[in-house]
């Protein structure tokens, strides 16, 4: 379920209510809440309850970006694990072993420029995986993700305009903006990662402030708004000096 959407008591109630239920199929249910950090503090208290008395047959994951929003007594309750990216290596094995199972033609060539245009995401990867499936010329296959290369090439340039100081950066910003033929959310996270790097590097207070107050920005998804969430968040970002 996605905690952004669902995050009352009036939800909790419900899980409350079939969690104590035997599952129809299998041995074992799963309860797994996405983005959970926007789970409501009452309803992480009712929560609590039901984690506390639930049978043993009932799993609870709790998938979040900000661990530190679900209360205490929740995390130290859980198993934690922390997802990484992957290596190149283990993106090409899996868009070759992937091809190899759905019949898709893919020579080591195109697994591995795969591999570097989606930066570690297999979620990434198997996309592209689906989108050049169709095209029969392994050229034209190579020229398809150089195109998603260039995508890559104008986010970061909208992260450097959202970061700098020119006056005139949100017009910049607009302009880079409709050039990248990227999903909202996906430019929001690579936004979120490349002012972290320049926060982790800062020297001076001040741009080390300006940093957090970017994260700020951008630390909620998109997938309410879209589009248009992420525009509003690039002009507020750009209202910050």
């Amino acid at each position: 379920m996605n905690s952004a959407n669902s995050n009352g008591i009036a939800t909790i109630r419900e899980i409350a209510d079939s969690a104590t239920l035997a599952p129809m199929f299998g041995e074992a249910k799963c309860y797994i809440f996405d983005e959970s950090q926007e789970i409501t503090s009452r309803a992480q208290e009712a929560l609590l309850k039901v984690i506390e008395d639930c049978p043993k047959f009932v799993y609870f994951i709790f998938c979040t970006t900000d661990p530190s929003q679900l209360i205490p007594t929740i995390r130290n309750r859980c198993a934690k694990y922390q997802v990484v990216s992957l290596r190149p290596s283990e993106i090409r094995e899996l868009v070759l072993r992937v091809a190899k199972q759905e019949n898709i033609k893919v020579t080591e060539n195109i697994a591995e420029a795969i591999a570097k245009v989606s930066q570690g995401c297999p979620r990434q990867a198997l996309m592209l995986l689906e989108q050049i499936q169709e095209i029969d010329n392994p050229e034209e296959v190579i020229e398809y993700l150089s195109t998603a290369e260039t995508a890559k090439k104008e986010v970061i340039e909208l992260c450097r305009e959202i970061i700098s100081l020119r006056p005139n950066r949100w017009t910049t910003c607009a302009k880079i903006y409709q050039s990248i033929d990227v999903d909202a959310e996906s430019i929001r996270l690579s936004v979120l990662g490349y002012v972290k790097k320049v926060l982790l590097g800062a020297t001076k207070f001040e741009e080390a402030g300006r940093m957090a107050e970017l994260i700020s920005v951008f630390e909620k998804p998109t997938y309410g708004g879209g589009a248009a969430s992420l525009v509003r968040m690039i002009f507020q970002a750009c209202l910050i000096d």
